[in-house]
């Protein structure tokens, strides 16, 4: 959407803000897992991230970056204006 308007936006900050909004919502499934099943709290988050390099907390934020910085490669190839916020 940011670059649709061609807002500027660095490939780190695309892959933080996706990581960020992941990570709220992988938690969040995880603790809504252990009320339900009646697990301990303290050790809900044991799940999180469990794939390792493989896992979509670190592979979708790494494609969104990939895709920030192949559409601002694009926009600047073709010599549009991109509008820092």
């Amino acid at each position: 959407m940011i670059l649709f308007k061609r807002m500027y936006i660095p490939p780190l900050m695309a892959y933080a803000l996706t990581f960020l909004s992941l990570c709220f919502v992988d938690f969040t499934a995880a603790f809504r897992h252990a009320i339900e099943w009646n697990l301990p709290l303290e050790t809900f988050y044991y799940g999180v991230g469990g794939a390792g390099i493989l896992d979509a907390l670190f592979v979708v934020p790494l494609f969104t970056a990939a895709a920030a910085a192949y559409a601002i490669a694009r926009l600047k190839s073709r010599s549009r204006m991109l509008v820092h916020f």
